[in-house]
């Protein structure tokens, strides 16, 4: 199973040592983008999944160029063990419950690692564009449920944010959100 290293090797004995009896839970795991656009846009998404009177979801957060894509791109192979790692870590440290994939839309590094054709073939907000980007959550989803079956995993693709221009046009389409549980 991927990640498994980590916890054969001394980098988990490290954490179990320095975290013994000071573990505390967190609600998720959250894989976003690095794009500077979206910060603000991820947390108010997640603050937004909190029932009113409910205490916030609470969660570990990881970030790879293409949220999602990132953990397939043959580009930098070394991103899908990072990702497996931290979900072993935030299983074991924090154990969670849900994974959250938040891709964007106008994502350059799916443009940039080849899952997205330019603009001009699969324009911001088009039907394909989402269809690429589920496409890749929906994967990620499944080897996560395979490895993880106790987790409910949750995509969700967001929309630019209001003041964002993809292209040079403003542009706010509604996003997708995908939920599969165990």
């Amino acid at each position: 199973m991927p990640g498994d290293h980590i916890r054969q090797g001394h980098q988990m004995d490290f954490l179990e040592r320095s975290y013994q009896g000071k573990s505390h839970d967190a609600d998720a795991l959250v894989l976003t983008c690095i794009d500077f656009r979206f910060p603000h846009q991820i947390v108010d998404y997640m603050d937004s999944l909190t029932p009113p009177g409910k205490p916030k979801i609470t969660y570990d957060h990881i970030v790879l160029a293409g949220a999602s894509l990132g953990v397939f791109s043959g580009v930098f192979p070394q991103w899908a063990t990072t990702f497996w790692d931290h979900l072993a870590v935030s299983i074991k440290l924090h154990r969670i419950k849900q994974v959250y994939l938040l891709d964007h839309r106008d994502c350059g590094g799916y443009r940039e690692f080849g899952a997205l054709p330019t603009t001009d073939q699969a324009p911001v907000g088009s039907e394909i564009e989402t269809q690429i980007h589920q496409h890749y959550m929906d994967r990620l989803a499944i080897l996560i449920r395979n490895t993880h079956p106790d987790l409910e995993v949750i995509s969700h693709l967001l929309d630019l944010p209001p003041t964002a221009s993809a292209s040079g046009s403003r542009t706010n389409q509604k996003g997708k959100t995908t939920r599969r549980g165990s």
